[in-house]
């Protein structure tokens, strides 16, 4: 199960940002502090490196809190949080999806070369009709995803279901 605590459930979905803007910002901050202490101008490097931190550190999270009923998508950046939260009353069902992403970077001729592809197994939480969906957890395996989905499906009392989005039903 995910991070558990008496009064919740949190989930690591990983970084806010792409793998070239993650990147970016380790870059800016490093640049920021060798122009810091080569060039001694803090005024100067401070918004450079706090952009940079800013890119490379954020992390997108979910809380889920049974007690009080809520669930909480946020991003976090060194433990200050910024998100909001709705009630869990909204939804009555959890499902498995297959996702698949994929980056790709470009050169200065325009040419796309694919970076990264990666699969994951993602836990979503679904109104009545499936019309609304919220990302819970993200598993590198099928087996993780089936074991999570078990654990927090009895937790919330909710119902594990096949999703099935309103236009595909005719």
């Amino acid at each position: 199960m995910g991070n558990v605590n008496k009064e919740f459930v949190e989930y690591d979905l990983g970084k806010s940002f792409p793998p070239a803007t993650v990147y970016a910002g380790q870059f800016l901050t490093l640049m920021g502090i060798v122009v810091m202490i080569t060039q001694r101008n803090v005024l100067a490097t401070i918004p450079i490196i706090c952009i940079g931190l800013l890119m490379a550190f954020t992390r997108s999270k979910c809380r889920i809190e049974p007690s009080s009923k809520k669930f909480k998508k946020f991003n976090s950046l060194f433990g200050l949080e910024n998100g909001q939260s709705l009630p869990l009353e909204k939804f009555s069902a959890i499902s498995i999806l297959r996702n698949t992403y994929a980056s790709t970077a470009y050169s200065w001729a325009n040419t796309a070369s694919e970076t990264g592809r990666d699969t994951f197994y993602e836990l979503f939480l679904l109104n009545h009709d499936h019309s609304i969906k919220e990302l819970v957890a993200r598993f590198p395996s099928f087996e993780a995803a089936q074991m999570e989905i078990k654990n927090l499906s009895k937790l919330l009392d909710f119902d594990e279901v096949k999703y099935r989005p309103p236009g595909s039903r005719r």
